[in-house]
């Protein structure tokens, strides 16, 4: 596993799809193997593999988490299955969190991109809020609420303060800024 971990940072992609299939092979009921594949194969956007092996980890261990992940990553990078079933995936990620840490953020993360994409800006807001308060030491959850951030401001004003605008919110320091006191947004949405 560890050898498929190197391969696949040097970006021998092959052989560590082949390393990870050998310690699948080697180990038929541990998990790990194919949770790597897993996230590998959604990396290079080859979902319904990725959910194969998703589903036979859930066979596995059915209170594992990564088969949540996996395709909740799918359904964000391809619009693989409905929003709606992705959604309710959140809730159970979340009530996953007393047995694996990584699922309370990543819930968070995930119910935040479903909303955007739902047009629920509010909603959006909130999660990434939420998981900013969870993992305050990751850039991620920041950049998060800065994209929600940006389409907030796409909609609250014209299009030239728009691109006035949104060069600050590139800036995650910004982004913060303007996320928690949001007095520069209150002043250009009543001018």
């Amino acid at each position: 596993i560890l050898r498929a971990q190197l391969r696949w940072g040097l970006g021998q992609v092959s052989d560590a799809m082949a390393d990870l299939a050998r310690a699948a092979e080697l180990a038929p009921r541990q998990t790990q193997a194919l949770s790597l594949r897993a996230s590998m194969l959604v990396e290079l956007r080859r979902f319904d593999e990725a959910i194969a092996d998703a589903d036979r980890i859930a066979a596995l261990d059915p209170v594992a988490v990564d088969p949540l992940i996996v395709r909740l990553d799918a359904a964000m990078m391809a619009g693989h299955g409905d929003l709606d079933a992705a959604y309710a995936m959140t809730h159970r990620l979340e009530a996953a969190a007393a047995g694996d840490p990584r699922a309370l953020p990543l819930a968070f993360r995930f119910r935040a991109q479903i909303m955007q994409r739902q047009g629920d800006l509010d909603g959006a807001m909130a999660a990434a809020n939420r998981a900013v308060k969870l993992m305050p030491g990751a850039a991620w959850p920041y950049a998060l609420r800065a994209g929600v951030l940006g389409e907030r401001i796409r909609g609250a004003v014209d299009d030239r303060a728009a691109r006035l605008v949104l060069p600050l919110i590139s800036d995650v320091n910004s982004a913060i800024m303007l996320g928690d006191q949001g007095a520069e947004l209150r002043a250009l949405r009543a001018s």
